[in-house]
């Protein structure tokens, strides 16, 4: 069972490396796995997936620029409660 589990992830992740779209990750592994996968796992992790990529092709896209510095903290930024 250990096996199977490891290159079912083997193989989620060299069909994400091929893939952009979530879609075409999930209709992959249905292709791979058309009984021993549970397809709405599956679409979560498929999504997921997706997701993670935008946001850090997002989130490179800017790294040639320096980032600015944080503001300081001052205690005007403290919200009190009582």
């Amino acid at each position: 069972m250990a096996r199977e589990t490891r290159q079912c992830l083997r193989d989620f992740n060299r069909l994400n490396t091929a893939t952009t779209m979530a879609r075409a990750l999930y209709d992959g592994m249905l292709e791979i796995y058309p009984d021993c996968v549970n397809p709405g796992s599956l679409w979560s992790a498929t999504n997921r997936q997706e997701a993670a990529m935008r946001l850090t092709a997002t989130l490179t896209s800017g790294c040639s620029r320096a980032a600015a510095p944080l503001p300081a903290a001052s205690s005007a930024n403290v919200v009190r409660t009582s």
